[in-house]
């Protein structure tokens, strides 16, 4: 097995193949077309192509709030169960690149030169049109196999006072629709949760 590897690397060598799989120019030709990119201006294709390559840092903001009918009932807060909570979601377009069509809980990924600030408000702005209100930083959640590549999200905890619109809506908490794109079924909304059960 040592020999096979030994004949290989000897073989990617005399092909002037470096260990990432490119050429010596070929690598030469990437890194100046990289350096010619404005990252804020990226665009879809070369942000996936890129992303497929790197860690992204996203932001996922998750909306949980007491369906309308239980204050009006009357019901404590503390006696409500599971099924008496919504999530709010909003549908992927139908040629976004990954999950198109699906729902989530809206979210963005950091570009270079944001801060945290920049990003959530601009996260506000496409999504909630500006009625998003963060509550608390909730958690880090590792995804090494979203299909866009390797994505670390933070999620927070915040406040929709808005109205549904075209894309986005409320959903009971144990009645996600079939098309919810899976991280956030499993990790995502069960993080954002569990610290709005904790918080009462």
């Amino acid at each position: 097995m040592h020999q096979w590897k030994l004949f290989i690397g000897v073989f990617a060598m005399s092909q002037n193949v470096l260990a990432n799989g490119l050429t010596f120019e070929e690598e030469n030709n990437l890194i100046n077309l990289l350096l010619k990119v404005d990252p804020t201006m990226m665009g879809t294709r070369l942000f996936d192509a890129i992303a497929s390559k790197t860690v992204s840092l996203a932001i996922e903001a998750v909306c949980i709030r007491y369906k309308p009918f239980s204050k009006t009932l009357g019901i404590p807060e503390d006696e409500l169960e599971l099924k008496n909570l919504q999530v709010y979601m909003t549908q992927r377009l139908p040629d976004d690149t990954a999950y198109p069509k699906e729902w989530h809980c809206p979210g963005s990924v950091v570009r270079p030169g944001d801060n945290f600030y920049n990003a959530l408000n601009r996260l506000n702005q496409a999504e909630f049109g500006g009625m998003m209100f963060p509550r608390q930083f909730v958690a880090d959640v590792n995804n090494r196999n979203e299909k866009r590549g390797h994505f670390l999200s933070k999620v927070y905890l915040c406040q929709f006072k808005g109205e549904e619109n075209d894309r986005g809506k409320w959903f009971d908490i144990n009645n996600l629709p079939k098309e919810t794109v899976h991280f956030h079924r499993t990790k995502i909304i069960p993080v954002g949760l569990g610290a709005f059960v904790c918080q009462g």
